[in-house]
């Protein structure tokens, strides 16, 4: 049986159930090479065996430590990225056995004592604050991958971003997590700068949902409703109801060009939104959402001419 999210187990909310004999694994990107992080995860079995956890694809030798409790009990693995390292793959394994494996995990960097310190916590939070994260399928890609704060929130501005840089350019020069936040910023900064340009050379129609969804095409089940567009945050949304869907055919594309379809989304209950692009001379590409906090998808297909 392959793996699954189950909404609630226990304690635990959205939780990923490995059945025996089956894993599952994420590569995590945006990581910085020579640097200690700390993979933190509470996991459980019931059945009496054990579920493996570890990492690997870092640079290092690959790690890994067996969880065998009934009951969700924490487990935690140091690493350190090697000298060109930017990424990492976390994974989980169920072995042989008649039951299902249970787990949720994080990835942070080694604490280093400035995390306690209130001006530093006052900064992390609110750079972090910008971004969400970003999950991208490439050309030649059958699934995505997720970058962890890949892209700046919907809600994001330039007062947003000049804030956290004075809040950064206030704390003192001593301490290793400014130089850290003011890469961030440059970051942020550089992400709203093409977020501007991306705009202007928009090929989807009302793609803000500032005239509710004209240029859209809405569907829906007997059982469900039509799409519509809602306020959220001061910004315009597209609003899905369960058994629903909406498409545009982008028209202006030039054949054998690569493009990007970019997309903000998230999900209030325990299902799933998919959002993907299709009759483009090539496979269709989807990217699913599974989580209620908003993030940013991106889809990179050639366009080919067909005759």
């Amino acid at each position: 049986m392959a793996p699954s999210v189950v909404a609630k187990d226990g304690v635990a909310s959205n939780a990923v159930k490995l059945a025996s004999n089956s894993s599952v694994e994420q590569t995590i990107q945006g990581l910085k090479p020579n640097t200690n992080y700390v993979l933190t995860f509470y996991g459980k079995v019931d059945d009496n065996t054990f579920l493996s956890a570890g990492i690997k694809n870092h640079g290092g030798t690959q790690q890994s430590i067996r969880v065998t409790s009934a009951d969700y009990s924490k487990g935690q693995i140091s690493f350190t990225t090697g000298a060109s390292a930017t990424s990492a793959t976390f994974f989980l394994m169920k072995g042989a056995g008649s039951g299902s494996g249970f787990t949720d995990f994080v990835i942070a960097k080694a604490d280093n004592g400035e995390d306690l310190i209130p001006e530093v916590i006052e900064a992390v939070k609110t750079v972090d604050n910008l971004f969400t994260n970003l999950s991208v399928i490439g050309v030649n890609d059958s699934a995505a991958t997720l970058y962890k704060n890949g892209a700046l929130k919907i809600t994001t501005k330039q007062a947003e971003i000049d804030a956290a840089k004075a809040i950064v350019d206030a704390m003192k020069d001593s301490y290793e997590s400014k130089a850290d936040l003011l890469a961030t910023l440059k970051t942020a900064q550089d992400l709203w700068d093409i977020r501007g340009a991306a705009e202007t050379g928009n090929l989807v129609k009302n793609g803000e949902f500032d005239s509710g969804i004209a240029n859209w095409k809405p569907w829906n089940s007997a059982t469900s409703t039509t799409p519509s567009a809602v306020q959220e945050d001061g910004n315009n949304v597209l609003k899905l109801a369960t058994g629903s869907s909406t498409e545009q055919i982008i028209t202006g594309l030039q054949p054998n060009t690569t493009y990007t379809l970019e997309i903000y989304g998230k999900v209030s209950g325990n299902g799933y939104v998919s959002i993907g692009v299709k009759n483009y001379g090539g496979t269709q590409k989807n990217s699913t959402y599974q989580r209620n906090g908003l993030r940013k998808s991106k889809c990179d297909y050639p366009h080919r001419c067909n005759k």
